[in-house]
């Protein structure tokens, strides 16, 4: 807004309330932009060697499958234990059911059966 205000750049509002601008107005004030496109062409290869690789990159990529690993590992452990505490809730269901349903009973079957 400050460079319109003073005049260093010049647009156009539409109806919707939106700036405007002219390309050649934003490369003057701007300047011309910076390419990132490399002049020359670079050849990269799909899969380097595993002599080019580097020492430190290759421990790199075993700590990080140890990790892994690990992680997996954990992960087989919450399961368990999920499906060991679910067991567990269902147990505990068919018990407080089993007990709602004795306290149900009238008076008389609950002394003579």
């Amino acid at each position: 807004m400050k460079a319109i205000k003073d005049g260093k750049l010049s647009g156009e509002k539409d109806e919707k309330g939106y700036w405007a601008f002219d390309p050649a107005e934003v490369v003057r004030w701007r300047g011309e932009p910076l390419s990132a496109i490399p002049k020359e062409p670079v050849e990269v290869d799909s899969k380097p060697d595993k002599s080019e690789t580097n020492p430190l990159q290759a421990e790199t990529i075993d700590v990080l499958k140890r990790q892994v690993e690990q992680l997996e590992d954990q992960l087989k452990t919450k399961d368990s234990q999920i499906e060991k505490l679910q067991e567990q809730n269902r147990d505990q269901t068919k018990l407080l059911e089993h007990q709602t349903e004795a306290n149900n009973r009238g008076f008389f079957k609950k002394l003579f059966g």
